[in-house]
């Protein structure tokens, strides 16, 4: 069954809580790639959404599937999504880009230069608490996946940097929390500088209050961080 074949089932056979047995279908190839184009740019926010919903299941697949998307400049399609006034289209938008991120370094770098995407997420932090959990959890999820190793060039994601010191107190729930001191060990692992700007927004209490908790997957990451600002100056180690 082909790439084309499994877009087809997705497209027929998606419902709202997961996907449906997928049925064989007789592939077209270039039509279906063309209806996902289509649908992605619909006006209709639940069409729009349940186009996002097909990327964010097929960016889970193989990564030759991801590329097949990525060619077809879904990306770009995705990021201009995220100026939906309707949350499940951002949600959904988000969570494909993430997947997408964190599928190959190459497909990161693609989500990471898209035109304005940056400037947008910045601006969904901003306004953090008007949006839902659901999408609070993808957009920590998207950076988490933009910032991890190899490491981007610290310019591009730098500016999320006091955000996620903010949710290092007050995370989402237990899920994000582990993302979100992953995404800080990322943005504190290149040098004292970055270790020296982390401090300045106030991650030592946070950091050090995460390494009382007893699950150890919020430890893991904990340590980690803490590692990282143990490399720094005497100061930061006081």
């Amino acid at each position: 069954i082909n790439l084309g074949e499994i877009i087809f089932s997705f497209f027929f056979f998606q419902a709202e809580d997961g996907i449906r047995d997928a049925q064989e279908s007789r592939g077209l190839g270039d039509v279906y790639k063309r209806q996902i184009i289509h649908l992605l740019e619909s006006k209709n926010h639940p069409i729009q959404s349940e186009a996002c919903w097909i990327m964010l299941n097929i960016s889970t697949g193989p990564t030759e599937y991801v590329d097949t998307i990525v060619n077809l400049r879904v990306v770009d399609l995705l990021n201009k999504l995220l100026d939906s006034v309707d949350q499940k289209v951002i949600e959904h938008a988000l969570w494909a880009l993430g997947n997408i991120a964190g599928d190959t370094t190459y497909f990161r770098d693609v989500v990471l230069d898209s035109r304005g995407l940056l400037d947008k997420l910045g601006d969904y932090f901003d306004h953090f608490e008007e949006n839902t959990f659901s999408v609070q959890k993808k957009l920590i999820f998207l950076v988490s996946n933009l910032a991890r190793k190899p490491y981007p060039p610290y310019e591009k994601v730098y500016q999320f940097l006091p955000f996620f010191v903010n949710l290092i107190y007050d995370s989402p729930d237990e899920e994000s929390h582990i993302d979100v001191l992953y995404t800080l060990s990322y943005l504190t692992a290149d040098g004292e500088d970055q270790v020296e700007e982390a401090v300045s927004c106030g991650i030592v209490p946070g950091a050090l209050s995460a390494l009382k908790n007893d699950s150890e997957y919020i430890l893991a990451p904990a340590l980690r961080l803490v590692g990282n600002i143990s490399t720094g100056t005497n100061e930061h180690t006081k």
